[in-house]
């Protein structure tokens, strides 16, 4: 009679963990948005990776983005980084960081321009100067 007690509080026990695995699979998709703001003609290379996924180089014509999605982690880790070189310089910064930019952005929108790049607040239209560019 216990070993019966025992499974069914096992059985229960793991039924609440796979349930709490599903609400994590479940969290807002973040979508992440690379405008080339650059003066006509000019393009930017973007190579962007997390722990995980290398997402290869992308050369963004002047007026045009570069776009992706994912779902964040259940424990509030994710980090997305990026290496951006133009004419004007280069940098790498973190394009999401969980911590920063989940209260921030859903649809997180970043703006590269001659000095460096912007990123933009969901609630608002104002941007904010996050990088400069090294030479």
């Amino acid at each position: 009679m216990i070993h019966k007690n025992k499974r069914a509080i096992l059985l229960r026990l793991l039924v609440c963990v796979a349930a709490a695995l599903d609400i994590g699979e479940d969290q807002s998709t973040i979508h992440i948005t690379v405008w080339n703001d650059l003066l006509p003609g000019r393009k930017f290379i973007i190579h962007c990776k997390s722990k995980d996924d290398d997402l290869g180089a992308i050369t963004v014509p002047q007026s045009l983005s570069y776009t992706f999605s994912f779902k964040p982690n259940i424990i509030g880790t994710t980090l997305f980084f990026c290496g951006v070189y133009t004419d004007y310089g280069h940098g790498s910064f973190d394009i999401f960081r969980y911590s920063r930019d989940a209260p921030r952005c859903y649809k997180c929108r970043w703006s590269v321009r001659e000095n460096g790049v912007y990123g933009y607040k969901d609630d608002q239209n104002m941007l904010d100067l996050f990088f400069e560019w090294t030479r």
